[in-house]
């Protein structure tokens, strides 16, 4: 089951892409840990459930934000009868180093190997970011519970 959360979790974490108010998306990197997951099993699929605590590595990120910022992230996905990822939702909630508040949600597609996402609702800094998009791909799998991602802006 990590396996599966492993792939999953390159596909469909990339939350950390955000609009700053004025400025153009900025690329990113993210190390993630799952904290917990579990497997509900049925006839014809089955959905994985994962959370994980996440780091959002903003060395790019415009003037005013943060260079990094964490959050908690919660999956849910729907593998196909044979375990084999097919599509799902994420959202993640953070409170950054200022003490902004935000809310990403988003979907994936391991087909088309992009996930979207936008910013759902914040405080501060976080009140006018929209969708986005990005190219994830697994830069390190460290270990089968630790990953660092990186998270490339389509523009």
């Amino acid at each position: 089951m990590k396996r599966v959360f492993a792939i999953l979790t390159a596909i469909a974490l990339s939350p950390a892409m955000s609009l700053a108010e004025g400025h153009d998306l900025f690329s990113n990197k993210f190390f993630s840990t799952i904290t917990s997951e579990e497997m509900m099993e049925g006839k014809t699929g089955h959905i994985h459930h994962a959370t994980n605590d996440s780091l959002w590595d903003w060395t790019d990120a415009p003037d005013g934000w943060p260079k990094a910022n964490s959050a908690k992230c919660h999956l849910s996905n729907v593998l196909s009868d044979e375990k084999k990822p097919l599509f799902g939702v994420w959202f993640c909630e953070s409170i950054d180093p200022d003490g902004d508040v935000s809310l990403w949600s988003g979907s994936w597609n391991v087909a088309k190997k992009i996930s979207t996402g936008h910013l759902v609702g914040g405080t501060g800094k976080y009140a006018n970011a929209g969708p986005r998009k990005c190219n994830l791909k697994t830069l390190v799998r460290i270990s089968d519970t630790q990953k660092l991602h990186e998270c490339v802006a389509i523009k």
